[in-house]
């Protein structure tokens, strides 16, 4: 979609189309009501204004790492996520329940598990864009239709794999499915300016099987973790791992483009990283499986 707009309507159409699934998402949200019985517990604003602030401060800072300001953001931002914990440990209606976090070792090395993957997959749409545009002279249009292999491959698998994670371990079917993502980045990584663009929807395909076999069975893992009352808050502390994995992704493209003036040696360099953090999450996915098993 984002090729198309692009090419037929222009950079600036992308913006106007997500501002009307916005602005349609708002409405809807607004006019959905619940029936049940609302909490009528106090809002615990301190520490939501104190994780903002750590969100904000350590994506800044790891963006400016290279430089003074960003080492003293990212020094303040623990400081801050610091203060969080303590606010969080006393508060009688925290945000983050922090006793779940420290006691649920599968809820936690799940999300953990969540960021790595979101942190080493969301950049690579947007390298592997720029390749073919820039390297490969391919149309916003044209470069758009050889990257959706992936997402359609995802959600053709996405079901299936949430069915088979009722019925397998998921633990198993997402350790399985990040060490195929991991092996499709070190393919990717491979590619050079002479290499068949035909190989980007091949290796898409590769890479939406593995998220496919990750996310579904790892948001299972994370919801059979927890009580029923936990759903919410557990749903929302996946989006924020989602949110500050995807974020982080294009800070390590920042970093590695200011360092590196070559594309190719930058891609290959962004390409190795991402797969050297999928194989840590091959190894925490591993752990988390025998944290499970323990329990």
């Amino acid at each position: 979609m984002g090729g198309v707009l692009t090419q037929y309507v222009g950079w600036k159409g992308i913006f106007i189309f997500t501002f009307i699934l916005s602005f349609l998402s708002i409405i809807l949200g607004i006019s959905y009501r619940l029936d049940e019985v609302r909490n009528e517990e106090k809002l615990d604003l301190l520490g939501g204004f104190l994780f903002s602030l750590f969100v904000f401060l350590i994506l800044f800072g790891t963006s400016q790492i290279l430089k003074f300001t960003g080492i003293v953001s990212v020094g303040i931002g623990l400081v801050t996520l610091l203060g969080f914990y303590f606010v969080e440990r006393r508060v009688s209606n925290p945000i983050l329940d922090m006793n779940l976090l420290m006691n649920n070792k599968t809820f936690t090395f799940a999300n953990a598990t969540a960021l790595i993957n979101y942190a080493s997959t969301f950049g690579v749409s947007f390298l592997l864009s720029l390749y073919l545009q820039n390297i490969k002279g391919v149309s916003p249009r044209d470069a758009g239709l050889f990257l959706v292999f992936q997402p359609l491959t995802q959600a053709f698998f996405s079901a299936w794999a949430g069915r088979l994670s009722d019925r397998r371990r998921p633990e198993i079917l997402a350790s399985i499915g990040m060490f195929i993502i991991s092996s499709s980045l070190f393919l990717l990584s491979r590619i050079d300016t002479e290499s068949s663009i035909f190989l980007i929807p091949l290796y898409g395909i590769f890479l939406g099987f593995g998220f496919a076999l990750f996310s579904a069975p790892n948001t299972n893992i994370i919801m059979s973790s927890i009580d029923k009352r936990y759903y919410g808050f557990a749903s929302s502390f996946l989006a924020t791992m989602r949110i500050m994995g995807q974020s982080l992704s294009m800070v390590m493209i920042g970093i590695v483009f200011s360092l590196e003036s070559s594309f190719m040696n930058s891609y290959r360099i962004l390409m190795l990283t991402y797969g050297i953090l999928c194989i840590l999450g091959v190894f925490l996915s591993i752990k988390r499986h025998e944290v499970h098993k323990l329990s």
